[in-house]
């Protein structure tokens, strides 16, 4: 939900012209409707992965980067707004790569994910026991105990 301010307000108005069209397409196609009852549907393959994807990678960006313009988007690590040159950083340089490596991988290619956290000794309780999570800690620094459950 975007909340209308007085700075800029041509991107507020071109982010809510992205959201209203993507919810035409939802409605024009009844992906909602349809496509669940038929997975190997054109619907459910194709326009349905497509309509998240822009939803997610597209429209959703925008709204991020006009908070970024009004100061609002937060950096909770550090407790202030990010500056615009740390977003474009993050969200517009390397975000975007791996956002579609995964939609081709995922969404076109029907890859099952696999769990990052199976190669590590506190594994499936890494949050309770960091100490042995190869995520968290690193390859080097973590306690390799075994599994405690």
């Amino acid at each position: 939900m975007l909340i209308e301010s007085s700075r800029h307000k041509w991107l507020y108005y071109i982010c809510k012209g992205l959201g209203d069209s993507l919810s035409w397409i939802d409605e024009v196609f009844k992906i909602e409707e349809s496509g669940f009852e038929n997975p190997k549907s054109l619907r459910y393959r194709f326009i349905w992965p497509i309509s998240c994807f822009l939803h997610d990678n597209i429209i959703l960006e925008l709204e991020n980067f006009y908070y970024v313009l009004n100061g609002e988007f937060m950096n909770f690590d550090e407790g202030r707004p990010f500056t615009l040159s740390e977003y474009v950083r993050l969200f517009f340089i390397r975000r975007p790569i791996i956002c579609i490596k995964d939609f081709i991988m995922y969404k076109v290619l029907w890859f099952e994910r696999v769990d990052p956290h199976i190669g590590c000794p506190s594994y499936p309780c890494c949050d309770e026991s960091p100490m042995g999570c190869i995520i968290e800690r690193g390859i080097h620094d973590v306690e390799w105990y075994g599994h405690r459950d």
